[in-house]
């Protein structure tokens, strides 16, 4: 039994244990989204009144979308994997240059050569690849910021849908939510519930960014829909609305069962 399982149909993602996945699959077409957090939950209805879920529950309701995650990261895994062995050859096989390195004479170029390489490969390994360089460079310095303080980031991210944002903007829309989300979960004090999750996809023609940490005690949010003083971490989430709001978007907050959430819903300009 998985103990952390949030489905969300329309979005076309499953969380499982902190990892995202973004692939289609079938749900009853009035589910809103499921959740599941060590032993309980609920299925939130477009009709209706949530339904609770209990153990009992589990292998009905949660399991067969866990098995549906499980097989398309067995996929992904397969391809990764493949890809993965590709790139290392391509980034090893550089015969001349290491000869280069063993013939150097000099005890400390060579020391100093060596701890380039290293630290290329790990900067190369730590690098995400979601097809916008600025967006690259973001989820890299989080991760890496993330990894320092015991937080588990992870994110699904398909950056070409940003390039009609600026630099300036991808920092507010991306960066203030992502540094919101990391000072939030920083208060958490169990460090297996220091959670954060991060997704950008397209939707039916806009992209949804899509920020979600463990978040233990509930947001009370204004008439603006901001938390009130502050109450979720403490940036500035009215200029992230207001960067939505500048490309006709809109920013969304919501808070349950200990999950906060934060969406950003974008209309893609045509081309």
């Amino acid at each position: 039994m998985k103990q952390h399982v949030t489905v969300v149909p329309s979005d076309h993602l499953v969380f499982v244990d902190g990892f995202a996945l973004c692939f289609d699959f079938s749900a009853p077409e009035n589910m809103h989204a499921l959740q599941w957090h060590e032993g309980s939950g609920h299925i939130e209805w477009t009709d209706d009144i949530n339904h609770p879920l209990t153990p009992d529950d589990y292998e009905a309701d949660v399991a067969p979308f866990v098995a549906l995650w499980e097989a398309e990261k067995a996929r992904l895994d397969e391809k990764t994997a493949a890809a993965g062995a590709a790139r290392i050859a391509e980034y090893n096989s550089e015969p001349a240059r290491a000869a280069r390195i063993r013939a150097e004479r000099d005890r400390a170029k060579q020391d100093a050569a060596l701890a380039r390489m290293e630290s290329g490969i790990r900067r190369y390994e730590a690098e995400n690849k979601t097809g916008n360089p600025v967006l690259d460079t973001l989820l890299t310095a989080k991760s890496m910021d993330c990894q320092q303080r015991g937080i588990n980031m992870t994110s699904v991210a398909d950056g070409s849908q940003l390039g009609f944002l600026s630099t300036r903007e991808l920092c507010t829309l991306v960066g203030a939510p992502l540094d919101n989300a990391i000072e939030s979960v920083l208060a958490e004090p169990d460090p297996e519930k220091r959670l954060l999750r991060v997704a950008i996809y397209n939707q039916s023609g806009c992209v949804m960014l899509r920020f979600e940490n463990y978040c233990a005690q509930p947001v009370e949010l204004g008439a603006d829909g901001l938390p009130v003083h502050n109450a979720h971490g403490g940036y500035d989430l009215q200029g992230v609305q207001a960067a939505a709001q500048h490309h006709d978007g809109t920013m969304t907050l919501h808070w349950a069962d200990g999950w906060f959430t934060l969406r950003i819903l974008l209309p893609v300009p045509e081309k």
